[in-house]
């Protein structure tokens, strides 16, 4: 009984100094990285890409896509 009753006493004890005593997270650095600054991150330059699309494709049903009316076909 008492060696229940001493496990009981030391697993609350754990229980109340981790709601206590929590660690700091820092797991918003990684969303909001702008609030967060770090001295040895460095701005990375964005990769330049140049963007031409040729292709053709074809519409079973008429379509309304940012205000413009596409009609079915080519």
């Amino acid at each position: 009984m008492k060696r229940a009753m001493m496990k009981m006493t030391l697993i609350f004890a754990g229980v109340l100094l981790a709601g206590i005593c929590p660690r700091m997270a820092r797991a918003q650095a990684e969303t909001t990285p702008d609030t967060y600054k770090t001295p040895e991150a460095a701005p990375m330059p964005a990769p330049v890409a140049k963007v031409e699309f040729q292709g053709k494709f074809s519409l079973p049903y008429k379509a309304r896509c940012n205000g413009h009316n596409l009609t079915p076909g080519e």
